[in-house]
């Protein structure tokens, strides 16, 4: 066809809008038509009829009405390759500032995904970090620091942190998918975004390379077209053509309120787990550790785990002085049993026991009927009926366990009542301490008393210091007072 016929335009217009066919929506008649009378109308305003017609200001005229063709054939099948084809949303971006972007907000909630295990994560300015994991332990992070979290066994270990290696620029999400060394800035972007849909909005989806060394390490991020806010980041290796998930990022919530309480590691955990310590014995005293299945009298200080078994021994003048850890003193009187479950918590099962906090930080103590009671002064306790009745006045135990003299001390009375070794109330104590020829000899009036309406037969026990010896025993039953005869031991 010459490029002089008059239908040589349209054939060519129509060539043209058909290479696009399969990528757009087919261009509208009425519209090229429209687009043909106003180019022409402003053509010939600017180039006005003549009354002779030459050949070659038709040729310019021809000229002219292709170009302006063209150009509108160019601008339909750019915009349809936009808009149909999920092509380039923007030029190559660095890794760094899709990054630098998510280290800007004030707050982020984050999930963590490698393999089948997902763990939420917080993070606030200025470097805190808390992450928590499926088996009820936690990470909290600040600045150079890190904390693994083991509020089960009272256990807190530190170590050097990663996920702030500079604190300005906020968490370093690479570090949460365990990348090792490998550095943001060492990934190159692999060509222009391309335009995708996630979860109903428009973004973009940006692919990073890792460095030499690592060539078959791959990132992607999807970010916000709108925002430019990231929706998350996953780390990916190929092994044999296949491409596999190291790990993946996503960003739940930005700026969102985060309760400061998530970032604070408790004062009660220690490195090796203790929470507490046996700082003074009288008498028989035994401990269970967790897990174990037998009693072993203590010897000496010793420190306390969570869930171990503390017990004193009915048979005389028993007791046991423990410190938990920046919470409370808690003496053991004769015949109690305890569980030492947390440095601010105790079980109780039996005897009594005074409490003494330390801190602002209540005492909870657990009935044996599985009921609680929140301790927030000092207070002497005794299991009655499996509660817990507040005893107004110290026993004469604990008058003898916490006194520094000598008479201090007291003896027990140990019945046995329905099958069970208990000591008596301590009803009436006098000393009398006679000093003569720097020999002190010293009496001691002690009655007790029998809360049964039964006749009980039982065991007396007496502490005697080192240097000490009994010269003589007496019992006085009803008006009768009858000596008892002294044998060798």
């Amino acid at each position: 066809m010459h490029p002089d016929q008059e239908s040589w335009d349209d054939e060519r217009m129509a060539a043209l809008f058909a290479s696009a066919n399969h990528q757009a929506v087919p261009p509208d008649d009425a519209m090229l038509k429209r687009l043909r009378e106003e180019s022409a109308e402003v053509f010939a305003s600017e180039f006005p009829k003549q009354p002779t017609t030459s050949t070659r200001r038709h040729r310019m005229f021809v000229l002219a009405m292709r170009g302006l063709a063209a150009t509108v054939a160019a601008a339909v099948l750019f915009g349809g390759w936009l808009h149909f084809s999920g092509g380039p949303a923007d030029t190559a971006m660095a890794l760094d500032r899709v990054l630098a972007k998510v280290g800007e907000a004030d707050t982020l909630k984050l999930e963590i995904t490698q393999g089948d295990e997902s763990r939420k994560a917080w993070a606030k300015q200025p470097g805190r970090l808390r992450i928590d994991n499926p088996d009820g332990t936690y990470t909290i992070a600040h600045g150079d620091r890190a904390w693994l979290v083991d509020e089960e066994a009272n256990r807190a270990s530190s170590e050097d942190s990663s996920y702030f290696p500079d604190e300005k620029a906020g968490v370093d999400l690479l570090a949460l998918v365990d990348l090792g060394d490998v550095k943001r800035e060492a990934f190159k972007a692999k060509g222009a975004a391309k335009r995708v849909e996630h979860e109903g909005r428009a973004c973009e989806l940006h692919t990073f390379a890792g460095p030499a060394e690592a060539t078959r390490l791959l990132v992607e991020a999807l970010v916000d077209a709108k925002t430019q806010q990231l929706c998350y980041l996953e780390a990916m290796t190929v092994r044999d053509g296949k491409t596999e998930s190291i790990g993946k990022v996503s960003v739940l919530a930005i700026d969102e309120p985060v309760d400061e309480a998530l970032f604070v590691v408790g004062d009660t955990l220690t490195e090796d787990g203790r929470i507490g310590k046996v700082t003074d014995v009288q008498g028989i005293v035994s401990v269970k550790p967790v897990m174990a299945r037998r009693f072993t009298p203590l010897a000496g200080h010793i420190l306390l785990k969570p869930g171990d078994w503390v017990r004193t021994d009915v048979r005389g003048a028993n007791a046991v002085a423990m410190r938990l850890v920046k919470s409370a003193d808690v003496t053991l009187g004769p015949g109690t049993l305890v569980e030492v479950t947390k440095p601010n918590k105790l079980r109780v099962h039996s005897g009594e026991l005074k409490v003494a906090v330390l801190g602002k930080a209540p005492i909870e103590l657990v009935r044996p009927d599985g009921k609680t009671e929140k301790v927030k002064a000092k207070k002497v306790f005794r299991v009655d009926d499996e509660k817990l009745a507040t005893l107004e006045k110290d026993p004469l135990w604990l008058q003898g366990f916490e006194g520094t003299i000598a008479h201090d001390s007291i003896g027990s009375l140990v019945a046995k009542v329905e099958g069970r070794n208990v000591p008596l109330t301590v009803g009436y104590h006098k000393v009398t301490v006679d000093v003569r020829d720097q020999i002190a000899r010293t009496v001691i009036e002690e009655s007790f008393v029998n809360h049964t309406d039964s006749r009980l037969e039982g065991i007396f026990y007496f502490p005697l210091p080192q240097d000490a010896s009994i010269s003589g025993f007496a019992m006085l039953i009803g008006d009768k007072l009858t000596e008892a005869d002294l044998v060798e031991k």
